[in-house]
This record gives C-alpha cells, structure tokens and sequence, in this order.
C-alpha cells in the first residue's frame, strides 16, 4: 500500500511539473517573424517555371521555334511585371513579334497559381538569363488578380498595351 500511494504521489508530481514546463514555455516563446529569402523566392520560382512553362519556353527560356516566343534577351521579361501577370493570369492569344520574330500563339491561362506562385514565377523570370530586374512582390499579382477577375478572355498583345500596363 504504500508503494502505491509514493508511486501515484510521484506520478501527479512529473504531470504537473509537465504541465508546467509545458505551458510557460509555450506561451512565453514567441517566433522570430521569418524574412523574406530572395535565393528561395527565385528557387520555388524555378521549380515551378521548369514544371508549368519550360515545355514552350524551354528551361534556358530561349523558346521553342514556332510554339513559344523567348523569355531570354528580350525586352518582355523585364519591362512591365503587371502586363506579365495578366498574360500568366489570363493567357494569350494572336499575333506577337519578340526578339524580332512573329509568333500567332495560343498561350493557356493559369490562373490556378497562388498568387505567391505567380510572384515566384515571375522573380525567376525577371531576374534569371542575364535578367537584372526586381523582383515580383505579392501584392502586386493579387491587384492585378482583383483587377482582372471579371475577365474570361485571353489577352491580347493590342489589349495589353490598351490597358494601360506600363511598357
């Protein structure tokens, strides 16, 4: 019997100590806020650029002759990163001319993307092949996003340049 009751004593001792530790620690640490990495935002934007659009623009975004225009040494992937989200957005279609070439794509929308995901694709679009642009900001996909969301059309490049999208 009195094995019992210094065991029993014992164990409501290490649970309450337990429940102690427990509950000052977790309340009294507070997480540090994580800051943004630009290495990880290009990385996640790679990953996710060599899975949705290297098929067409091919993983050195030089493009595919006759399918999908450059994204390397032209003047699109640093210009306007507001008239690059409506086309990731929404799409494109018709005719356009890059790096001197004409192209009459179709190029589907994938506005499925998170926001982040159109931020993260756009940062590695913007600032990889010799690309010195800044990078995406979030915010700015979500405006554009919130801007657009009634449109069911693809763009195209004459209604990008209407819109009035810095070029």
């Amino acid at each position: 019997m009195i094995w019992h009751q210094g065991w029993t004593r014992d164990l409501r001792l290490t649970i309450f100590v337990l429940w102690a530790f427990c509950s000052v620690s977790c309340m009294t640490i507070e997480p540090e806020p994580l800051e943004a990495d630009p290495y990880s935002t290009v990385e996640a934007g790679k990953a996710l650029y060599l899975v949705s659009c290297s098929a067409c623009h091919q993983s050195d975004g030089k493009g595919l002759e006759g399918v999908a225009p450059p994204l390397f040494g032209t003047r699109w992937a640093h210009e306007s990163e507001e008239r690059l989200a409506r086309i990731i957005l929404q799409g494109l279609r018709g005719p356009i001319t890059v790096a001197g070439k004409k192209y009459n794509l179709e190029m589907p929308p994938m506005g499925f993307f998170k926001d982040h995901e159109v931020a993260e694709i756009l940062t590695y679009v913007r600032t990889t092949w010799g690309n010195s642009s800044s990078s995406t900001d979030v915010n700015t996909i979500e405006r554009i996003r919130a801007q657009t969301s009634d449109r069911s059309d693809s763009w195209t490049v004459e209604e990008l340049f209407d819109e009035g999208v810095d070029y």
